[in-house]
């Protein structure tokens, strides 16, 4: 089974046609990284495999079926930058509010989800800053906290849209 398949897909994006007719394979275990010029339509290829941009045209599978919002087989970091997120709750809070893959917030975090929380967050080396507010760390602290909040949940696909922004070179490794 392909992770991602798309079969002579169109996307737009506020207006304008940023593929058209484009077909790829990505098989399960693959490394793939897009390349391309600011505004050449990556980050809406990965909008529309996490089912937030409708193809106009063609087929697009993710895991075997079609692409759909709150997929729990797919890990995401967004493209982020300093300051766009504004949230005084802990790093540790944000990945295990998100660890269970399915919601945010209330009922807190169950006693195996801080667990894989904080096996996430020692993964990306950012235990020593889990507790701090989100919105008082650094561009490349809130990026660490990031990457871990989309490990969590033992993801089939993991998207990561400019994962090494902000990070120190020690990090990006």
């Amino acid at each position: 089974m392909n992770a991602v398949r798309f079969d002579q897909v169109t996307l737009a994006y506020g207006g304008r046609r940023v593929l058209s007719g484009v077909s790829f394979a990505v098989e399960q275990g693959e490394f793939v990284a897009l390349l391309g010029a600011n505004g050449s339509g990556k980050t809406t290829i990965l909008r529309a495999i996490l089912g937030l941009v409708r193809a106009q045209s063609g087929t697009i599978s993710v895991l075997g079926e079609a692409p759909r919002r709150g997929n729990p087989g797919i890990g995401y970091v967004p493209q982020l930058r300093r300051g766009s997120v504004q949230t005084s709750i802990s790093g540790f809070d944000l990945v295990a509010g998100a660890t269970g893959g399915h919601r945010w917030g209330w009922p807190v975090a169950s006693a195996t989800e801080k667990v894989a929380a904080w096996k996430a967050l020692e993964q990306v080396g950012a235990t020593d800053i889990a507790r701090r507010p989100f919105d008082r760390l650094s561009g490349g602290e809130r990026q660490r906290i990031l990457i871990a909040q989309a490990l969590t949940g033992e993801p089939k696909l993991l998207l990561l849209d400019e994962p090494l922004i902000s990070l120190d070179a020690g990090h990006q490794r």
